[in-house]
């Protein structure tokens, strides 16, 4: 099932191009300034088991994202795993808005 979301982002990405692409370990950071849409500017974690450093992994996110002038926001899906789910709510992050891929 992994795999299938996989290509599911990748085609989303291919999509809706963020201005600006950086990647901190399999978490791609997208960015586009001027431009209010979350998937544009968003962090999407792309492997369940990459959870390592997470609290240093958010800090230089926040920093992209202040010099962006956007908030800190994570775009979650299967592929950002349990592990980091937990971390966010007990950080106290709040959920907010689906993001829906579909196909035909």
């Amino acid at each position: 099932m992994l795999a299938v979301v996989r290509r599911y982002e990748a085609a989303g990405f291919r999509a809706w191009p963020a201005a600006a692409v950086h990647y901190d370990g399999t978490w791609v950071v997208r960015l586009t300034a001027g431009h209010p849409a979350k998937r544009l500017n968003s962090v999407n974690p792309l492997d369940p088991g990459d959870t390592h450093a997470i609290e240093e992994r958010i800090g230089r996110a926040a920093r992209r994202f202040d010099a962006y002038g956007r908030p800190l926001t994570f775009r979650m899906s299967p592929l950002s795993g349990q592990v980091l789910s937990t971390h966010l709510d007990k950080a106290g992050w709040n959920r907010f808005d689906e993001s829906m891929v579909m196909r035909l």
